[in-house]
């Protein structure tokens, strides 16, 4: 990810205007400590060197044939000396070296990396205090984690040292922006992170923020410009929090009557106040009230859910947690909020505002937002990255050629090498000094500091589902629903309202980023069962355009024609498509009848919203890639022979709540959503079960695992293309979610029609909510087995535990309310006795499946298989061994919000 910024998303500036706009330290201060630094002997100026104090000896400065670690003492003792002679009010702060042998490269145990000096902040007696505590632990891995977890808060600014500038630069930029994006990631309230690159006798300045990389466009002599040298150092020690990129409307808990900056040097703040994960860190953080009074709200956060993209240099980083409203006196309120913390494009509109008014929203199952601002410094100053942060710097265009030296050869010689491993950045040397450019059509996307407050909408992920009954229930209210009788042995009146349906139809809105963690399992309270709750609309896209229906386009009297009535009519046992279709015509299912339209269904006879005139956003990211449709992944339609534009539409929602399923069918063990074992690292296959463990992960890397978005996309188009879904997928379903195969069949004929049909079918939805409501019902014949009664259990304790962890916080009062097993059949057979009947499993109800024998006999004989007809079927996939590895979870991508840890 460091690597992948650094290509697509690094600029660079002139070096005067980048120091003199974030280091606004005044010339008259600067030349008072190049002033002093002479008189104490730290700056030689008629030899042109920096001095450092060696036990009362000045020394030179190293040279560049020196080894590494010979830099870091003299160069933390002169910028020490720098920050002494000018001390300022804001805060305390010290100029250490933190790594005897810092890493070449970043280790995948990022707490544990550290940089070679660091600026930190706190008590000068503190910063001995925390050297000592970090010795002591060194071979102590779990302590020392949480000490430098902390240590990761109290780092205001970080030097990376190498003996001299090389081909090797910009892979050392690399590591400097690996210790700013783990700063970034640690440091919640921070807005961006400096970074220093010393190289020899050379000083490059780079700032990590949510839109990219900005450096100096060139490296300058700290020996021959020693005021550029004394304020880069100063600002970074003595100007103020803001100026330093910390957010100064964020504070740290310590008590009830004291809430803190990080940056404190409070001498009452110890190690051990800051030494919490990302996690358990809480903060304060005040939020502009409903009643748009122009009053401001305290809330303090409990727990985060997320963190997993805080560290990002580009892109959102949002971070979410769980809340209380501070009432003061020592009061909370009872509601549980949920606060998300994202850097959204500047371009777009605030999340906030897709969300439809409070009870519709409560009415629909979609999450209810209490209040949302961009975060402001002041009246009408917004926090965002092109001015407030980088002040419309003007990046430098790259140079029309490389430069060359008088021997009109390039003045690196193996420069080409490097050119060849960062092919979007160039490195140009010009005597003995670097000159850092970028060659990209990537556009630098504005971003704004953006906070979205919702109340009553805390839940867990839909992957986290109690059973099946629930895990359908929640799907239903995710995607849409009215007033339904299903006749038959299952005769069930389901009153489901509407979110996606709803969101499209009503709200003109699409909320493009279906993910497991944006589908909430919610519990209202009291008797009520848990229900659906879609949140995360940071994506979302609204349109005021209208479109006129098929039946509007075509006339009361449409025909339409045969390979339309064909396609709909292929898979007679799906009874939606039939529905569908007998509101739609008046005469029966034949695919040679053209069939006129009933006049009655009005239904179908006006406009719905139309999305496809909608021009992406820069910066906006429409899906999470696993539950991505190809079509939203390529912008292609499917089933197109002209490579015509897919826009992303309601159909694309529902095909990820698909993918949603079918992957937790695929990846989970059961109730709780714990991951299945065979696809654990350390899982031993048996010998008879290989080609199968091997065809299972397989499909789990092809489908979800992956990174690679051209994989994703082909084998996902190849599925619908090929529509041989049934054989690849379906036959490796955990057992327990054998009772949903015949829905994820119907659901993908639909989808597949849909996407043949795109302008003809207009409401997949409808037909999808049929198969949910009936096998919503279906599942009242289903009775648990006794392990997975168990497991349910396990995950109404968990519930019951974390609520009361949030709700009793921070009294050791436990609360009155919480959460207890409330689906229908519990409240018959209470889920602790031992009377509960034990899973026997009725005959699941014809489908085209094969058994689950034929069905894996036939996908071992499709491994196997080689040829040149077959591999055009079959899906892309890695090599066997890298396939085992990757299934095993060492690669699985970041799929959803964990919202309780």
């Amino acid at each position: 990810m460091v690597k992948r910024d650094l290509d697509l998303y690094c600029r660079v500036a002139a070096v005067d205007a980048f120091i003199n706009h974030y280091f606004k330290v005044s010339t008259t201060v600067v030349d008072e400590v190049l002033e002093k630094m002479e008189e104490l002997g730290h700056y030689d100026p008629t030899g042109e060197r920096w001095q450092w104090n060696d036990a009362g000896v000045f020394k030179d400065m190293p040279s560049s044939s020196a080894k590494e670690s010979v830099f870091y003492s003299p160069l933390a003792n002169i910028c020490e000396a720098i920050r002494k002679a000018h001390i300022t009010k804001h805060f305390d702060s010290r100029w250490i070296v933190s790594a005897d042998n810092p890493p070449k490269s970043p280790d995948q145990n990022a707490s544990l990396i550290r940089p070679d000096i660091v600026l930190l902040l706190g008590m000068e007696s503190e910063g001995a205090e925390w050297e000592k505590a970090l010795k002591e632990l060194a071979n102590d891995e779990t302590k020392l984690i949480k000490v430098i977890t902390a240590w990761w808060l109290k780092i205001g600014a970080i030097i990376e040292v190498k003996r001299k500038e090389d081909k090797d630069q910009m892979e050392h930029i690399t590591q400097l922006m690996s210790y700013l994006r783990q700063l970034l990631r640690e440091q919640s309230d921070r807005w961006f992170v400096p970074g220093l690159m010393f190289s020899g006798n050379h000083l490059a300045v780079w700032v990590a923020d949510r839109s990219g990389a900005l450096g100096t466009e060139r490296s300058f002599d700290i020996h021959g410009h020693p005021k550029l040298f004394i304020q880069v150092v100063l600002g970074c020690s003595s100007l103020e929090p803001q100026q330093l990129g910390y957010d100064t409307t964020m504070r740290l808990w310590k008590s009830p009557s004291e809430y803190l900056p990080s940056y404190t040097d409070n001498i009452n703040i110890k190690i051990n106040d800051s030494a919490k994960s990302a996690y358990e860190r809480k903060w304060v953080i005040k939020m502009s009230s409903p009643a748009d009074d122009g009053k401001r709200e305290l809330f303090v956060t409990i727990k985060a859910l997320s963190v997993a993209r805080a560290e990002c240099m580009e892109g959102r980083a949002t971070v979410v947690w769980v809340a209380r409203k501070i009432l003061g006196s020592g009061k909370f309120s009872d509601e549980i909020y949920v606060l998300k913390q994202a850097w959204r494009p500047a371009e777009g509109k605030h999340e906030g505002e897709m969300y439809p008014a409070h009870q519709q929203a409560k009415d629909y199952y979609i999450g209810r937002v209490y209040s949302f601002e961009d975060v402001n410094v002041a009246p009408g100053i917004k926090v965002e990255t092109k001015n407030f942060i980088r002040g419309n710097l003007e990046y430098r265009e790259p140079p029309a050629a490389h430069e060359l030296n008088v021997n009109q050869k390039r003045a690196a010689d193996n420069l080409d090498d490097a050119e060849r491993k960062e092919p979007l950045i160039t490195l140009i040397s010009t005597s003995d000094q670097f000159v850092f450019n970028f060659k990209t059509d990537t556009v630098i996307v504005d971003r704004v500091l953006a906070r979205t407050l919702l109340v009553n909408s805390f839940g867990w992920p839909l992957h986290q589902f109690y059973d099946l009954r629930e895990l359908i229930r929640v799907t239903l209210h995710a995607a849409k629903g009215q007033l339904l009788f299903l006749p038959g042995p299952a005769a069930i009146c389901l009153d489901f309202g509407v979110a996606l349906e709803y969101l499209a139809y009503e709200q003109r809105t699409l909320q493009r980023d279906i993910s497991p963690g944006n589908v909430l399992i919610h519990f209202p309270g009291g008797t009520s069962p848990t229900e659906g709750c879609v949140i995360d609309f940071d994506s979302a896209k609204m349109t005021e355009e209208m479109r006129p229906t098929i039946l509007r386009r075509g006339g009361i009297n449409r025909q339409f024609p045969d390979d339309t009535l064909c396609a709909l009519a292929r898979h007679p046992d799906n009874i939606d498509t039939q529905v569908y279709l007998r509101r739609m015509t008046t005469a029966p299912l034949f695919p040679n009848n053209k069939n006129k339209v009933d006049e009655n269904v009005e239904r179908y006879t006006g406009s719905i919203p139309d999305f496809t005139t909608r021009t992406p956003k820069q910066g906006a990211r429409s899906a999470t890639l696993p539950f991505a449709s190809s079509e939203v992944l390529t912008s292609t339609r499917i089933f197109s022979t002209k490579g015509e534009r897919a826009g992303h539409s309601l159909v694309h929602d529902l095909e990820a709540l698909f993918w949603c399923l079918i992957y937790i069918c695929i990846t989970c063990d059961g109730p709780g959503g714990k991951r299945r074992k065979e696809l654990k690292p350390d899982y031993k296959v048996p010998k008879d079960d290989e080609e199968l463990n091997i065809a299972l992960c397989h499909i789990n890397y092809c489908l979800f695992a992956t990174n690679d978005i051209q994989i994703l996309a082909h084998n996902k188009s190849t599925l619908f293309a090929c529509n041989d879904f049934v054989e690849h997928v379906i036959p490796h379903f955990h057992p327990y979610f054998e009772p949903l195969k015949s829905l994820m069949t119907h659901w993908w004929n639909i989808l597949h029609v849909a996407h043949q049909f795109p302008t003809l079918f207009e409401t997949p939805h409808l037909a999808i909510k049929m198969e949910l409501a009936k096998t919503y019902g279906e599942l009242q014949l289903f009775t648990p087995s006794a392990k997975d009664l168990q497991k349910s259990a396990d995950v109404t304790e968990l519930r019951n535990k974390q609520l009361a962890e949030v709700r009793a916080w921070p009294s050791d009062v436990q609360p009155a309310i919480s959460y207890v097993d409330l689906s229908p059949r519990s409240r018959s057979h209470p889920i602790s006795s031992t009377t509960r009947p034990i899973y026997k499993q009725a005959d699941p109800p014809p489908s085209p499946i094969p058994a689950p024998n034929e069905a894996r006999a036939s996908k071992k004989a499709r491994v196997k298989a080689d040829s040149p007809a077959n591999t055009a079927r079959r899906l892309s996939q890695p090599s066997t061994s890298n396939m085992k590895k990757n299934a095993g979870g060492n690669c699985e991508p970041n799929l959803f919000v964990q919202h309780l840890v």
